[in-house]
């Protein structure tokens, strides 16, 4: 029975060992008498000194040579899991690309994702026609946060409601990206009730300024009927929230948000 022969999706440490260096940069490379020359004005205590230094430096480097390595081994893997359609790896790749300032490739995957259905994908896509298109394409970029909304991805649900709330290109598609949670005869809904719908959806997938805006709205009674044991309920899940994410820097976090909570004087919702 024949077997299928997959492609070879490993990587290995041998493929990347260092080899000898002909330069001239390399002192094993320089005359003996020039080294003799070099060495002569040292005491031995300092030639020991400047020995262990050298034996510190390799060793402590160590490790960033490894981690250099498996950074492009992630790559490889990232580059033929998308091209074998993972779209996890086309998000990823993407990402890959955008950091190292091919972005126009990392688009390219982006696209690929959202098409074939990745919420992450459709999110990244509209977040560069947002915020890296020149021009930025605020309505393409709409389109893309609504599918990744209606995805699931929370982020992208924050996005979208950060976008009614500031009435940035919204007003044309209001109706259809209020469908998701209201009945066809409560569609003449306002755009902060949008906004507010999108918060709370966002806050229930577990995105902490999603549940801030939401304790902030219930509040202020934007979008929401006024209650203050929800806002309060809201504010606490997001205070258990950074405990449990963030417990090493549970201080930091905590000042984070009191400084937040101080734009709440100026009716404000948090951003990004």
């Amino acid at each position: 029975m024949s077997t299928t022969q997959w492609p070879r999706t490993h990587y290995s440490y041998s493929q990347k060992k260092a080899k000898p260096s002909s330069s001239g940069s390399d002192i094993k490379a320089l005359p003996n008498d020039v080294i003799a020359r070099i060495g002569a004005s040292f005491t031995p205590p300092d030639l020991i000194g400047a020995s262990l230094v050298c034996v510190a430096w390799r060793d402590a480097l160590k490790p960033l040579r490894e981690a250099m390595v498996l950074v492009e081994a992630g790559r490889i893997l990232k580059r033929e899991g998308a091209a074998y359609g993972s779209t996890m790896a086309m998000v990823e790749a993407g990402l890959i690309y955008s950091l190292i300032g091919r972005k126009d490739e990392g688009v390219l995957l982006f696209r690929r994702a959202a098409e074939l259905g990745d919420p992450a994908g459709a999110h990244n896509l509209a977040i560069f026609n947002l915020e890296a298109a020149n021009p930025p394409n605020t309505k393409t970029a709409i389109e893309y946060l609504y599918k990744a909304s209606t995805g699931g991805n929370a982020r992208a649900q924050y996005q979208l409601a950060l976008c009614f709330h500031h009435g940035r290109g919204v007003r044309q598609c209001l109706s259809e990206a209020t469908s998701a949670f209201l009945s066809p005869s409560s569609q003449t809904t306002t755009v902060a009730t949008s906004a507010a719908q999108w918060y709370l959806r966002a806050a229930e997938g577990g995105y902490k300024r999603a549940m801030l805006n939401t304790s902030l709205l219930c509040r202020k009674g934007q979008g929401f009927p006024r209650d203050a044991q929800l806002a309060r309920s809201w504010f606490r899940r997001a205070l258990n929230y950074v405990r449990r994410k963030h417990s090493r820097d549970l201080d930091e976090q905590i000042r984070s948000i009191r400084k937040l909570l101080q734009r709440n004087r100026q009716g404000r919702c948090y951003e990004h």
